[in-house]
């Protein structure tokens, strides 16, 4: 009676072992499934989420009022058409006045359109010589000045894009292995 009381009770234990293994993993799957959702409607409604970054109105008009913000796109356009990527409304804007694009070794540029001007911290950019956007650059366009603030990093600097040199060895040299 007493070996097969304990043999009864072993065949119970795996089986409950594996039960309860199973519900562990169920629940593991659904805690990581319930984290996801709740991560994704976090982010989803974080600003800039797939933008390059965002122009904030120092000086603007009757439209843009000082401190509205614009985001940035990863490349568009900026004019007063309304199928422009940026819209701006103003005195000397055109319909499709400046560019913005990113290059990779480069960072975020804007390029003025053909017979349009554009002022980035001051200089004149005229067309095809787009200038490097920074972190806190001014950009005028017609009467609107925008300050720009970069969600991505910084471009790289020239000097971290040399690459060095390969040492090659001499047959002589002392540290070489056979």
């Amino acid at each position: 009676m007493q070996t097969s009381t304990y043999t009864i009770m072993a065949l119970a234990m795996r089986y409950f072992f594996i039960i309860v293994s199973i519900l562990i993993v169920i629940r593991a799957y659904m805690w990581l499934f319930q984290n996801r959702r709740a991560r994704l409607q976090q982010t989803r409604h974080v600003q800039g989420r797939g933008a390059a970054g965002e122009f904030v109105v120092e000086e603007g008009n009757d439209t843009l009022k000082p401190g509205h913000t614009l985001l940035i796109p990863w490349e568009g356009s900026i004019g007063a058409s309304q199928g422009c990527d940026i819209i701006l409304h103003g005195k000397a804007i055109a319909r499709e006045h400046a560019y913005v694009f990113y290059e990779k070794k480069q960072g975020l540029r804007l390029e003025c359109a053909s017979l349009r001007w554009c002022e980035v911290d001051g200089k004149v950019i005229e067309s095809r010589h787009p200038a490097i956007l920074h972190e806190g650059s001014l950009v005028k366009i017609g009467e609107i000045v925008l300050r720009v603030h970069l969600f991505l990093d910084a471009p790289p600097s020239r000097k971290g894009l040399r690459r060095k040199k390969p040492r090659h060895r001499k047959r002589g040299d002392a540290d070489e292995t056979p």
